[in-house]
């Protein structure tokens, strides 16, 4: 998703920055990461709050093997739907669930 995208989608909720974050970028509104994308696929932030509506448009939970011992982690982000960052009606809604799972993290 390109800069003027991510700007777009979350701008709503206030001013958005993108920052290189272990190879890929971490996308900010105020100082509160609102989403991830580490490898070309937008993530959005959340948590117990937002797990069934995230579920209910379809998104998943991201997670990852750990090196030692292939451990499944599950990260507190969520996979978007396969075409969903063309489509911005849908995910204005999830960006604003981002925004406060991002608030109520520590």
């Amino acid at each position: 998703m390109r800069k003027d995208e991510i700007a777009h989608l979350f701008g709503a909720c206030g001013p958005v920055s993108v920052r290189k974050l272990f190879g890929g970028i971490a996308i900010h509104v105020g100082r509160r990461i609102v989403g991830i994308d580490p490898d070309g696929g937008l993530l959005i932030k959340g948590d117990a709050e937002t797990q069934a509506a995230y579920e209910g448009a379809g998104l998943t939970r991201w997670g990852y093997s750990h090196a030692k011992g292939g451990i499944q982690l599950l990260m507190p982000y969520w996979t978007l739907p396969p075409g969903a960052p063309e489509d911005h009606p849908q995910l204005e809604p999830l960006a604003g669930l981002a925004w406060q799972a991002a608030l109520r993290s520590k």
